[in-house]
C-alpha cells in the first residue's frame, strides 16, 4: 500500500497505512471537510471505524452514508428513502443496506430531534442471525 492516497471525492479522503502483517487491522486515517451546514448529529462514527478495520471495503459506503445522514434533513421514513432507497423500518429501528447488500446499519433515527443514533453495523450474515435485535 505505501503511501499512495486514493481520492474518493472532494469531501474526505482515506489514507491507507501500511500494514506490517496480515493478522494487524487496517489502520485508518480519514480527514473531513465540510462544505454544507450539518443538520443532522450522528452518534456512533467510531463503530463505524471500528468495523472498518476488520472490513476495509465498507469503510467508503459507510463514510459516504455518514456524510449523507449528516446532512439529510428527514421528518419520515419516506425522506429517508429518498436518500437511501432500501432502507426499512424494523421495530425501532431503521435498517440500511450498505456496499450492494454486503453491510448492514442498524440505526435509531428520531426525527423531531434530528439526530441518528449507530446501533451496529454488521456483515449481512451477522444481521440474519438476529441477535442485534435483543
Amino acid at each position: 500500500m505505501g503511501n499512495r492516497r486514493l481520492r474518493l471525492d472532494y469531501h474526505w479522503s482515506y489514507r491507507p497505512a501500511v500494514r506490517t502483517s496480515e493478522a494487524q487491522a487496517l489502520a485508518l486515517t480519514i480527514e473531513f471537510t465540510f462544505c454544507k451546514l450539518e443538520l443532522v448529529r450522528v452518534i456512533g462514527k467510531p463503530a463505524i471505524l471500528k468495523f472498518s478495520e476488520k472490513h476495509w471495503d465498507a469503510l467508503v459506503p459507510l463514510m459516504n452514508w455518514y456524510r449523507i445522514t449528516k446532512r439529510a434533513d428527514w421528518s419520515s421514513l419516506a425522506e429517508v428513502r429518498n436518500d437511501f432507497a432500501h432502507a426499512d423500518i424494523v421495530g425501532r429501528r431503521t435498517v440500511f443496506n450498505i456496499h450492494g447488500n454486503h453491510y448492514r446499519l442498524i440505526a435509531r433515527v428520531n426525527y423531531k430531534s434530528k439526530r441518528v443514533f449507530t446501533l451496529h453495523v454488521l456483515t449481512h450474515v451477522d444481521y440474519s442471525k438476529g441477535d442485534w435485535k435483543r
